[in-house]
């Protein structure tokens, strides 16, 4: 699949407040959005992400379908927060999954809750989770991201390893993965996320913070580059299983990914998928040399199950 043109960022608005630790009390429900699958929003994220399969294009016969990472941008959660975590607060995981296929043009509303929120082991980490529902009420998805609250010695401690020693993975890492018997290995489907990217998705997203978009900034910073946005760097994955099951992903796929390094502007990733059962894959994201960035796993539910979530609470 070929990437899009970048569009141009437009210029930023003032970030949005810091939010304290004591804000985000667990179990705690914040106010419901709502979110118009537009055609603009669809062909900016399309652009900036990479997702430009025809399903999502305005004409043709299996076009006109939204996304569902266009529903997970981090300006929505922040709208309802009311503000922004502090720079530097990592990512650990997302999770997506879809109960039925977006439209075009659909409005959402999308209610967002503090899962949990746990100070152990020296950590502070919050799981925020997202439930979308459609102008009856119906669930169409629900997303989930767990996060590590920004300290000094966590951001620097991950930086170091982006920063480090050059790779000792070797030689037989950096080769395909081997293929296990009656398995179907699917990708590499291979990205790289310029700077130029990470600003049109941070413009878009609202993931603005300076370690993704302020080149000044970041070389200042123990990573040395500027680090891609985490919802940015799983659409890999995504493309590659819309590429293998079609619709049916839209319809009714997900994935429970975990973030296990950052990745710098410009690196290139490979998205990798290996059937573990029907309905499941393994699913990984690499840089060439085979360091792995991204494991999971994707799913496809079954319909009934897919409906029948629907109308759960």
């Amino acid at each position: 699949m070929s990437t899009p043109t970048t569009p141009s960022p437009a210029p930023s608005p003032p970030l949005e407040p810091v939010l304290r630790w004591e804000d985000l009390a667990s179990r705690r429900h914040w106010p419901s959005l709502s979110l118009t699958l537009d055609d603009a929003l669809i062909r900016d994220y399309c652009m900036a992400s990479g997702e430009d399969h025809p399903a999502f294009g305005q004409t043709g016969p299996a076009a006109g379908f939204a996304p569902a990472l266009a529903t997970t941008f981090v300006r929505f959660a922040k709208a309802s927060l009311g503000g922004r975590w502090p720079t530097g607060t990592l990512q650990m995981t997302q999770a997506v999954q879809s109960f039925r296929a977006l439209r075009r043009g659909e409005t959402l509303a999308l209610g967002l809750e503090v899962a949990h929120r746990t100070g152990d082991s020296g950590r502070q980490v919050f799981e925020l989770l997202t439930t979308l529902r459609d102008a009856q009420g119906l669930r169409v998805g629900t997303q989930s991201a767990a996060l590590i609250w920004w300290r000094p010695d966590e951001f620097d401690r991950v930086a170091r390893v982006q920063r480090g020693t050059p790779s000792q993975v070797s030689a037989a890492a950096q080769a395909a993965p081997a293929a296990q018997e009656g398995a179907v290995l699917l990708g590499p489907l291979s990205d790289s996320f310029s700077l130029q990217r990470l600003q049109a998705y941070g413009a878009l997203a609202g993931a603005r913070d300076p370690i993704h978009v302020d080149p000044d900034f970041a070389a200042s910073t123990p990573s040395g580059a500027n680090i891609a946005q985490g919802k940015l760097i799983v659409t890999p994955v995504a493309r590659l299983m819309h590429a293998q099951l079609g619709q049916d992903w839209l319809e009714r796929g997900g994935f429970n990914l975990r973030l296990r390094r950052p990745v710098k502007a410009g690196e290139t990733v490979r998205a990798w998928a290996r059937e573990r059962a029907p309905g499941q894959w393994q699913v990984w994201c690499d840089k060439p040399d085979g360091e792995r960035v991204i494991e999971g796993e994707a799913v496809l539910l079954e319909a009934g199950q897919a409906q029948a979530a629907q109308r759960d609470a």
